[in-house]
């Protein structure tokens, strides 16, 4: 178990208080508690959730806080942005632009599978809406082979991140999104399919 220092400690008992509230921004606890940057904030918020000490609500979007740390969270990767509309332009990197601490008991799970297969991206755009809107983000279970069952699925194409849905026609692969103004239709070889949706995380 980590041991915490004073600065930490009354980050914990500052959260403590705030608990009820789904409006508490980086800001606020910057001015609050005299940090002199807010990205001195984050860095603590994100050791807490690493260590287990807090852990971010999804029903409230607060944190939860913990007075001995807590196992059942795991920490993803986060790889820059997918792209649900025409407007953006992004590549997933061999390294993570940040990373997200969230629930195990929210990630469906296989005997044969690993945390690592798991990562998220953050959804830019509006092709895909209503199922997923400009700035979710979208969990996607690393799988590279095309499934029946995976509607809705990451793909490299040229270079960017996309979530689509795929449909296959006697083995010509058809991208669509849900918003019929936004159609794509690509060619097999301009694909590769990285994983599927496993779930989307809203207003986060």
């Amino acid at each position: 178990m980590t041991k915490l220092d004073e600065v930490y400690e009354g980050l914990l008992s500052y959260l403590r208080e705030q608990t009820d509230r789904d409006d508490l921004t980086i800001t606020e606890i910057q001015k609050s508690l005299w940090f002199d940057h807010h990205g001195k904030v984050s860095h603590r918020l994100k050791m807490l959730e690493q260590w287990g000490y807090i852990r971010k609500n999804f029903d409230t979007w607060g944190y939860d806080v913990f007075e001995q740390p807590v196992s059942d969270t795991v920490t993803l990767p986060v790889y820059g942005s997918a792209l649900c509309g025409n407007k953006w332009s992004a590549v997933m990197d061999s390294k993570p632009d940040e990373t997200m601490t969230f629930p195990t008991a929210m990630i469906w799970w296989w005997d044969n599978w690993s945390y690592d297969d798991y990562f998220f991206v953050k959804a830019k755009g509006d092709s895909m809406e209503p199922y997923i809107e400009d700035g979710n983000m979208v969990l996607i279970k690393r799988y590279t082979m095309w499934r029946e069952a995976d509607k809705k699925v990451l793909v490299s194409h040229n270079g960017d991140l996309k979530v689509k849905i795929v449909q296959n026609n006697n083995w010509a692969f058809f991208l669509f999104s849900t918003n019929a103004e936004k159609l794509e239709i690509l060619k097999t070889d301009e694909v590769s399919v990285i994983g599927y949706v496993s779930k989307v995380i809203k207003d986060i």
